[in-house]
């Protein structure tokens, strides 16, 4: 990772909670813990509003990513992969905002 610290030495990661972060044209890559399923995580969804976090997802100046599975119904995701866990079946989801859909989106 060291040879390549040049590429992602602009980055800003913050540790804390989402609504204190400044609204600021970027790319915004959000992958909560998932509304089904995100129980389980040691930082887990149980203290999370989706509705709340979605509109300030929408909110966002730049390109917005949010991740999620196609269980919830807190924005409006597109399905992008089906997976296979050890237990479960899940089809992966992402939410685009910013993006043309030309080339940019076909990667997703």
């Amino acid at each position: 990772m060291s040879k390549d610290i040049e590429k992602i030495r602009h980055w800003d990661i913050r540790l804390g909670d989402y609504r204190e972060v400044e609204n600021m044209e970027a790319t915004w890559f959000i992958d909560p813990p998932y509304q089904f399923g995100g129980e389980h995580y040691p930082m887990s969804n149980k203290d999370i509003d989706f509705e709340i976090l979605g509109e300030w997802c929408k909110s966002r100046k730049g390109e917005v990513i949010v991740c999620e599975n196609t269980k919830t119904g807190w924005m409006n995701f597109e399905p992008i992969a089906n997976l296979k866990g050890s237990k479960h079946k899940t089809v992966e989801a992402v939410y685009l905002n910013g993006f043309e859909k030309t080339k940019e989106r076909g990667l997703f």
